[in-house]
C-alpha cells in the first residue's frame, strides 16, 4: 500500500467519524426538543382538562384575563419544579418542559466536549469546556438576579 493510499484511507476514516458525530449531535437535539415539547404538551393538556394549575384555584378565564396572579406563587427553581411535577401539577410540568428545552443546547455542548475528547482535539475541548462552564454559571447565577 502506497503512502497516498494510506493518507486517503485515514482521511476517509476521519470523514466517517465526523459524519457519525454530526448525526449523534443532530439526533440528540431532535430528541431533546421532541421530549421537552411532549412534556409541555402533557402539562398544557392537563391544565386544560383539569382547569387548575395545581397552585392557585382560579378559573382559566380569570388567569387569561388578568395575566395570572403574582409569579411568586409558581415554582421557579429545579427543586420545586420537580416536586410539583411529581405531584402532577400542570404548571410545574409545563415549566419542566421549558427547563428541558433550555437545557438541551447545554447538553449538546457537553456532548460536543465528549466528542472532542474522543478525537483528542485539546484546543476545542478547552474552548467548549469554557463555554459550558459559563453557561452553567449563568444558569446558577440567574436566580440571584431579580
Amino acid at each position: 500500500m502506497s503512502e497516498a493510499e494510506k493518507k486517503a484511507e485515514i482521511e476517509a476514516e476521519k470523514e466517517e467519524e465526523l459524519d457519525i458525530s454530526s448525526k449523534l449531535l443532530s439526533y440528540y437535539l431532535i430528541w431533546s426538543v421532541m421530549i421537552s415539547l411532549g412534556v409541555i404538551l402533557f402539562g398544557t393538556i392537563e391544565f386544560l382538562v383539569t382547569g387548575s394549575s395545581g397552585y392557585v384555584n382560579l378559573p382559566i378565564t380569570v388567569l387569561i384575563k388578568t395575566g395570572g396572579p403574582a409569579t411568586t406563587i409558581f415554582p421557579h427553581y429545579v427543586g420545586p419544579i420537580v416536586i410539583g411535577t411529581l405531584k402532577l401539577r400542570s404548571f410545574a410540568i409545563i415549566e419542566l418542559g421549558i427547563l428541558l428545552l433550555i437545557l438541551s443546547p447545554i447538553g449538546r455542548i457537553f456532548l460536543q466536549i465528549l466528542i472532542y475528547v474522543k478525537e483528542r482535539d485539546i484546543s476545542y475541548v478547552a474552548i467548549a469546556t469554557v463555554v459550558f462552564l459559563i453557561l452553567i454559571a449563568s444558569l446558577y447565577l440567574a436566580k440571584f438576579v431579580q
